[in-house]
């Protein structure tokens, strides 16, 4: 069972809006034409997408692990992003990852 550290990456960007104010944020949708949050958000449920297809680490752990306070807050940014519930998600996809690609 993969520890908690090793689920999620640490990465200090999500403090850098924090210390430098809206430029950092202004600059990064500038570049990229994407709000900082909404990629934040995107590199979550990617990784989380990773997560579940390739370990059994339960669903509220690793909405733990991914930052959320209460799994259904985590639940439903899956279900908004993806369009399905993790669980379904892992049930539908595990014994064929690539399909969840498309």
């Amino acid at each position: 069972m993969p520890r908690k550290r090793d689920l999620v990456p640490q990465s200090p960007l999500p403090a850098v809006p924090l210390r430098v104010g809206n430029y950092f944020a202004d600059q990064f949708k500038a570049i990229t034409g994407v709000l900082f949050r909404d990629y934040l958000r995107a590199l979550r449920m990617a990784h989380a997408t990773q997560v579940l297809l390739t370990t059994t680490t339960p669903i509220t752990k690793l909405s733990f692990a991914l930052g959320h306070t209460q799994p259904s807050n985590f639940v439903r940014e899956f279900r908004s992003e993806i369009g399905i519930p993790p669980e379904v998600f892992r049930s539908r996809y595990k014994c064929a990852p690539e399909l969840a690609e498309n």
